[in-house]
Parts: C-alpha cells; structure tokens; sequence
C-alpha cells in the first residue's frame, strides 16, 4: 500500500525518532458505522418536565473498560500537567463570567422558584408554562430541600445557571446560539447528570468538551487549543503512520512506545512491563488501548478518527482530573496508587497475576 504522510503536525517532540517501519501497519478494509451521538436527549425527552438524575451515557463504560486507566498512567508523562493547567484555566475563567443582566430578560429555565414548583409537583414556586402560583415569593433554594432532601444548596449555587453559560458561550466565542425553542433548557437536561437543574464543575467541563471538541480551532478562547494543537493533534499524525486519517489499538500499541518521556518518569507507569509466560498474548495490558478505542469510536467499527482521538484524550483527563467543584491538579482522583507501587515501577494488578503462573 501506499503512504499517504500527513505533515500539518509537528510530532518530532514528542517522540524519540521518525516513525519505525513497525508502526505502518496495513488497515484491513474500515468498516463504517452510521455514528451517533451518546449524549442525545433521545425520542422520549418532555421539554414540560422538570430536571431528573441521568447517567452519563460516555463514562457509563468506564467500569466495562477498566484498563483504559493504564493507557492515561502511561501518558500522564506527556498530558496531566498541561491538561490540569487547561482545565483549570476552562473552569477560572467561566467562574468569572456574570449572570445575565436582569434588563435582558434572560429567561432561566431552573430558577429557584422553578425548581421548587418542579420538586413540590406544582404545590410552590412558578410554573413555568402557566405563569406564577399565588402567592408566589422569590424562593430560596433551601426551600427546595422541603422536597427533594439530597439537594446540595452550596454545590447549586457554585454550579453553572443557563443564563451564566449562555453569557459564557458569548465570552468565549463558542459559537452562535441556535435557534432552537428552549434551547437552554435542552442544554442543561442534556449535561445536568445529578439533576439539580445547574451544571457543576464536572457537568460543565464535559458539557465544553463535549460541544467542541471537533470545532476547537474556531472559538476565541478556553477550547484547549494549546494541548490539541502542541500534542494530541502532532501524536495522532505519528500514530497515523500510513495517513489514511483512522488508527487502531495496534497504532496506539506500537507507536507509544517511542513517546519521548522525561527522565523522572521514564521508567514509572509503562503498562508495557506487564509480560506474562505465554507463547501468544505475552504482553496483558493491550487491552488498555483496545479499551480506548472500543469507548471512543463512533464512525468506523475497530478505529479512531483525529476528532474521536481527540475526544478520547480531553475526556480522558476530564474523567481523572476534574470533580464537582475543582480541578485536581494531583492523582487523588485517578488514583494511580491502587495500581501502582510508592515507585509508579511496579504494577500491582500484574504481580498478582504473575503468582498464577509457575515460577519458570
């Protein structure tokens, strides 16, 4: 076959030689699939109703792809620190920006006296189709724990209002609003996983990945530009060896292992050590590439293309670094030390398994 080389991303910084012949495996005929998007609101939403707890239909994979862990232990090398710094940057920025004005009449889906009627099963609050209750008094939202008691009061008011992300959208240059009827209120149902009509940390984060990932380059700003375009765009070129724009776990196998990594950790969380005595399979964490292909794609059954890549990456660090309020700028969250010995040398899974197999 053919190489097709694409050259639009610099890659020699972050590998330790041109790529070897190994890596320029010849893809077998892709086989499309017609994508979708996991996070659809889907035939049953009711634009009427009030915010519920959902799962999020992405990381519910997690725990069936458990060993992508060892794939993010390895890069961490390469991405934690300037991911963490864009995260956080992401989320300083949009604490900063201001709830609408009340002269532009932004109509909040989830204000406090909505969601108290939305709780009390219309008993308080506004409805927001019919108009107020009578009496209506401005809610506070310790009310709403009158009727939903696991409402967290001090996370809602830290969490993200649509009015807020509707002027964040604007400040940021994410785009035009579409006109689409309720179009924030979709918004917020399609992010707000715990159901307390407000995006938290965490919500908003994957809600900003989420929505631009595949059109980073065309906003102003907070759409981690500088790590696509420094790493993960450069990475995906290498891994792209015969440049037909898709890799496969094969790609990402081989080709990480000429990731130039510092002298600190050169030899800290390489799920490649993991060998176990057998003639085929010797190496057992392939599977954790293989895992990150299986909850990345979405076009073509067995492969990534730059955008699902691209995806799978800023997800990746969002699932190990970001929770309901902060940004961890350390491992508590991903908690490299249940897999890892105090070295990061020593993979505690792998050891265990190692004592299934007679000493040789």
């Amino acid at each position: 076959m053919q190489f097709r080389y694409v050259n639009n991303s610099d890659f020699s910084n972050l590998v330790v030689q041109e790529r070897p012949p190994s890596l320029c495996l010849d893809h077998q005929k892709i086989d499309f699939k017609r994508p979708g998007d996991k996070m659809d609101l889907g035939d049953g939403y009711n634009v009427f109703a009030g915010p519920k707890a959902k799962p999020n239909n992405y990381i519910k994979e997690t725990e069936k792809y458990d060993q992508i862990v060892y794939l993010f232990d390895y890069l961490d090398d390469l991405f934690q620190a300037d991911m963490v710094k864009e995260l956080s940057d992401l989320l300083t920025a949009a604490k900063a920006v201001s709830e609408p004005d009340p002269k532009e009449n932004f109509d909040d889906p989830y204000t406090a006296n909505k969601l108290l009627f939305y709780f009390s099963n219309g008993l308080e609050g506004t409805d927001p189709w019919k108009g107020p209750l009578s009496p209506v008094a401005p809610a506070e939202p310790d009310a709403i724990k009158k009727y939903k008691i696991d409402f967290n009061v001090d996370v809602w008011k830290q969490s993200f209002s649509a009015g807020k992300i509707y002027n964040i959208i604007r400040a940021f240059g994410w785009g035009k609003v579409p006109n689409v009827k309720h179009y924030f209120k979709r918004l917020i149902d399609k992010y707000d996983f715990d159901g307390n009509g407000r995006l938290d940390a965490r919500e908003f984060i994957f809600y900003a990945i989420w929505e631009h990932y595949k059109t980073y380059s065309q906003c102003r700003q907070n759409c981690f530009k500088n790590v696509i375009d420094e790493k993960i765009e450069p990475l995906f070129t290498f891994l792209d060896c015969d440049g037909d724009g898709f890799i496969n776990s094969e790609n990402i196998w081989e080709g990480l292992k000429y990731l130039k990594r510092s002298d600190e950790n050169k030899d800290k969380y390489s799920f490649y050590k993991c060998e176990v005595p057998r003639v085929f399979n010797r190496f057992y964490r392939t599977h954790a590439p293989n895992d990150f292909i299986l909850k990345n794609l979405n076009v073509a059954n067995g492969y990534l293309n730059r955008e699902e890549f691209r995806k799978g990456i800023l997800l990746g660090y969002w699932e190990r670094q970001v929770n309901g309020v902060s940004v961890a700028s350390d491992d508590s969250i991903n908690r490299k030390d249940l897999r890892w010995d105090a070295t990061g040398k020593q993979d505690r899974d792998c050891e265990d398994l190692l004592q299934m197999f007679p000493s040789q």
